[in-house]
């Protein structure tokens, strides 16, 4: 009976992606007359061309495994998305986006903290006090009654969320004491076609 040495094989999180292989599963060709929405006419699963390509993708480039998908990235991905959808509807400007993102992504989300959804509409409060260009008011000892409304009527997070999270957010940054942000592109290979097509 033999055993294996579990170090030697790489983990879901650390996909040997050196290989060149480019699956455009997001494209229609009409060269080929390829169109994703087709389906197969023998028993492929998935059943459309577009899906198993995308399928096929994923195996490739490391964010699943069988049934075990990449937690990881898709929980980076969705807090990415979470950050850009919020920070988009608070109006900020590109640089202050990035600037909330990068923030968002350094605080450690947990049940000390409540829902991210929360902790990202702070965040890029946060951000707009902290821009010099950027004439709004975002701490809220300086926001007025009607922007409480708003806020609360818009992402639903009360004032006291508000207050008690700004100011956790204030202190980590000013300490230092921030997580280190996750790379986000792990996985050159699809990581921005993903993000495109989804």
């Amino acid at each position: 009976m033999s055993t294996t040495d579990e170090s030697k094989w790489p983990r879901l999180e650390q996909p040997d992606t050196s290989n060149a292989t480019f699956i455009a599963w997001h494209k229609k060709d009409d060269k080929n007359n390829y169109d994703p929405d087709t389906k197969w006419q023998d028993d492929r699963y998935p059943r459309c061309y577009g899906d198993y390509y995308q399928n096929l993708d994923e195996y490739n480039n490391g964010y699943k495994n069988g049934k075990y998908r990449n937690k990881a990235y898709y929980n980076w991905l969705e807090n990415d998305r979470l950050i850009s959808s919020v920070s988009q509807q608070m109006e900020l400007s590109s640089r202050e986006r990035s600037r909330a993102k990068g923030l968002f992504h350094q605080l450690p989300l947990g049940k000390f903290w409540g829902f991210k959804e929360d902790i990202a509409v702070i965040a890029c409060l946060y951000v707009i006090e902290h821009d010099k260009k950027d004439q709004r008011r975002g701490d809220p000892n300086t926001l007025k009654k009607c922007q409480y409304l708003l806020i609360e009527q818009k992402f639903r997070v009360s004032r006291r969320k508000i207050v008690k999270n700004y100011g956790k957010i204030e202190n980590r940054v000013r300490t230092g004491r921030l997580n280190e942000a996750p790379q986000e592109d792990k996985y050159r290979g699809t990581f921005s076609v993903l993000h495109k097509a989804a």
